[in-house]
């Protein structure tokens, strides 16, 4: 919830999460800290941020007690600084047997980390507790995992029991605990092929992974014994029947390479997992496994946002000037040549995640010191943004050689966020001159870092110039949607390039002859209090796409998919106001005005309209006197409520002024019966005359 502004953060009756992990172990406090450590929050039970923070322990009842989420991690503050069972009971309702066996956890381990040395049996007795490799070694400032392999202090690997114990249940449904004797399997050492999954749903991970891991499983199976990891019990890809064994367990390069150890798998593939793998890919290369497709040499470059500007400055590609962030003098010095506004970039990250636009230095200096605690072991890349220009993006794959992708373009201005942004394929604004200096560049990236499966390489394009700000050497949010577009599965593609190549020398860029549009979902509604704004880090919950015959005919049918889109109605009006891309909201009042709709704005932020004050207008929306508003900028100040009874209303909001003239134009088609209602295979019958751009 931290990527939401002014949002409340308490937990109650009305669901904010959007997604769940599930863990499995022999005992309460096994299960416990493996799931903690699932929800990829970068947090254990035990010497995290809060835990070694300054917090009192009145300050963490407080938190308790206002129902914050990731409670766990107030509970073991408020342990540590010496609150009882019954303070904790009476702040949050939680039965004193957890908070016990949470207490029972904090109390042996600070007494283990006293002791500053460790044996065979407390080693053993502290796996068994669910502590992972990383805590016991920090606590002693040691490698724990060369002790555990030395003693062969390894898990031992159980079959879930599907059928309650009724009969023996044979099933290829695994986890792995400390508390057994024997593992459940024998596992036959021969071509198997680990696949990582991408664990919790959550803001930039979504079913498109779970959509990704399955495809490889069923592609892989033709090479390989296909064997999976993931923990989330929401996804097809965690199925029991899904593959040939599945671990339901937690991701993490310790359990990675138990698995390995037990299975005699030595290739792993992490490129559907999102950013989880990525991260995790050098240490597991290093620890003597195999990644699948390209190396984690390549990975660590592209992700290490320093590391890949040096590689696009060697290939003279063209890139928003940038400095890495190594003392706050080069920085004020970068400032000073180039101007605000700049993009603070962490590297390592997903979704956006701490990536921030800074207008002044105070945004500077308070967005820095945010990025680089998301982010500690690497550097922060601070770059000039360039305004007024277009995003687009290629889902793409590679064998090394050559490469084939599909060109996505941005309906909003470059800086919004991928994920919130209305994606397009073909591409509408860039011409073909650009298409085809963008494909050079995926041609150059693909050979120089020696990419072998599916890649994400996004653009600015400003001035008719194609800038590169991102690669990402795995599958990108939007691969399901580029697939479906061209009816070509980008995954399966993606291990024909890595087991036969491509047989290409060229980077071949594929348009359809139709149009798709993907629109995102946000849950605004559910998010109390929260300001619904757009900006570089992704706030969408989930996406819907739609085909038509034009640009305006998958658009409008897109976003209608979207809850709680609609089209407004004649005896409704229409809001629109704002300070950003104001020709665009004028140009949307307009043809909505000739579509016979009252279009009003807001004095002071107006644009085209009947001018109404801030009260009136929300009076009006408060009365269901307006069907739809459409307004840019970040106006907090002025209007918090217009928004807030909008979507609480659920009235349909458009926050980007581009978006709202397209969408302007989409009703204005829907209204004259341009709108195609066709099955996916009468588009794909266009097939055969899709365009195949050869770039060399």
């Amino acid at each position: 919830m931290q990527k939401f502004e002014n949002v409340e953060k308490s937990i109650g009756s009305e669901m904010k999460s959007i997604g769940e992990v599930m863990s499995i172990g022999r005992s309460f406090e096994e299960a416990f800290q493996k799931a903690i450590r699932m929800l990829d929050i970068n947090a254990e039970l035990i010497d995290n941020e809060i835990y070694n923070s300054n917090m009192s322990k009145e300050e963490a009842l407080k938190k308790l007690k206002e129902r914050r989420e990731y409670w766990f991690l107030y509970i073991s503050k408020a342990i540590k600084e010496g609150a009882s069972d019954d303070e904790i009971y009476e702040n949050t309702g939680i039965d004193k047997f957890y908070i016990k066996k949470i207490r029972n956890l904090i109390s042996f381990y600070e007494e283990f980390k006293k002791k500053k040395l460790i044996d065979e049996d407390l080693l053993i007795e502290l796996k068994r507790l669910g502590f992972s490799d990383n805590a016991i070694s920090k606590a002693l400032n040691i490698d724990i995992r060369k002790i555990r392999v030395e003693k062969n202090i390894m898990p031992k690997i159980k079959q879930i029991d599907t059928l309650a114990g009724e009969w023996p249940a044979i099933t290829n449904y695994m986890y792995t605990t400390y508390k057994g004797m024997e593992d459940d399997v024998v596992f036959q050492k021969q071509r198997g092929i680990l696949i990582i999954g991408s664990g919790v749903f959550r803001i930039g991970v979504s079913v498109e992974f779970d959509w990704g891991t399955v495809s490889l499983i069923d592609s892989l199976k033709n090479y390989y014994d296909v064997y999976l990891l993931n923990y989330n019990p929401e996804t097809v890809s965690t199925d029991w029947d899904i593959a040939k064994q599945l671990f339901f367990d937690e991701i993490s390069s310790e359990k990675i390479l138990d698995i390995a150890n037990k299975t005699g798998i030595k290739k792993v593939v992490l490129f559907s997992s999102g950013q989880i793998g990525n991260n995790l890919a050098k240490e597991l290369e290093e620890n003597g496994l195999i990644i699948y497709g390209t190396s984690a040499k390549s990975i660590d470059i592209a992700e290490n946002r320093e590391k890949f500007s040096i590689i696009l400055d060697k290939l003279n590609i063209k890139q928003p000037p940038w400095i890495s962030a190594s003392n706050i003098n080069e920085v004020l010095k970068f400032i000073d040549e180039f101007g605000f506004p700049v993009l603070i970039r962490p590297s390592y990250v997903l979704s956006g995640s701490s990536m921030k636009l800074a207008y002044n230095y105070e945004e500077l200096l308070k967005y820095i010191k945010s990025a680089t605690k998301i982010s500690p072991k690497y550097p922060v890349v601070i770059s000039k943004f360039l305004e007024d220009s277009i995003e687009a993006e290629i889902d793409g794959v590679s064998d090394g050689k050559g490469a084939i992708g599909i060109l996505n373009e941005h309906v909003e201005e470059a800086g919004i966020h991928s994920g919130d942004s209305t994606m397009v394929i073909p591409h509408k604004k860039i011409n073909d001159g650009i298409a085809k200096e963008i494909g050079k560049i995926g041609l150059m990236l693909s050979r120089e870092l020696e990419i072998k499966g599916p890649f994400n390489l996004q653009f600015v394009i400003k001035d008719s110039n194609p800038y590169v700000i991102e690669l990402n050497l795995r599958q990108s949010r939007s691969f399901p949607f580029s697939s479906k577009a061209i009816n070509m599965n980008l995954i399966d593609l993606s291990i024909k390039a890595i087991e036969n190549g491509l047989g290409l020398n060229a980077f071949e860029l594929i348009r359809p002859k139709f149009f798709a549009v993907k629109s995102p979902q946000f849950s605004w509604a559910q998010l109390n209090n929260a300001y619904p704004s757009l900006g570089v880090e992704m706030k969408s919950t989930g996406e819907s796409a739609s085909f038509g015959l034009t640009f305006y005919d998958a658009l409008i049918k897109s976003w209608l998919s979207v809850s709680p889109n609609k089209l407004p109605r004649h005896n409704k009006g229409i809001l629109i106001y704002g300070n950003r891309n104001l020709n665009d909201l004028n140009e949307a009042g307009k043809i909505l005005q000739g579509l016979d709709y009252n279009v009003y704005t807001i004095e002071g932020i107006e644009s085209y309209g009947i001018s109404l004050s801030i009260e009136k207008a929300s009076e009006m929306i408060l009365k269901k006197q307006i069907d739809l508003v459409i307004t840019d900028g970040h106006l907090i100040e002025k209007d918090f409520n217009i928004r807030r009874h909008a979507v609480n209303t659920n009235i349909p909001l458009i926050l980007n002024g581009k978006l709202g003239k397209e969408i302007s134009y989409g009703i204005k088609e829907y209204k004259e019966g341009k709108i195609t209602y066709l099955e996916n295979s009468e588009y794909y019958k266009m097939q055969s005359d899709m365009d195949k751009i050869l770039i060399y």
